[in-house]
């Protein structure tokens, strides 16, 4: 999960200090997410830090990463690349 965001600022041509200051999120942030890790308070991970899938689906920082990318139809991409059905509407 983590490498499809990595692969996507990538292909942008942006860095992670581009897309945090972007989205107004730290560095670290964007790291755990890129590396499939993360910590509680991003709201998308399982107990022992690992990306929950469906919980990614809904997040408003994974929604707003493709935002910062200038690519929102990333979310959508995301989702279905990982046959994933949000519980909310695509921002």
């Amino acid at each position: 999960i983590g490498g499809y965001w990595r692969n996507a600022r990538e292909a942008e041509h942006l860095s992670r200090e581009e897309v945090a200051k972007r989205m107004g999120r730290s560095i670290s942030d964007i790291r755990f997410l890129e590396v499939g890790m993360g910590y509680p308070e991003l709201g998308i991970v399982t107990p022992d830090g690992k990306i929950n899938p469906n919980a990614a689906a809904d997040s408003t920082m994974v929604k707003g990463y493709a935002q910062a990318l200038g690519k929102p139809q990333l979310h959508e991409n995301f989702c279905k690349t990982f046959d994933l059905t949000p519980k909310s509407p695509a921002a």
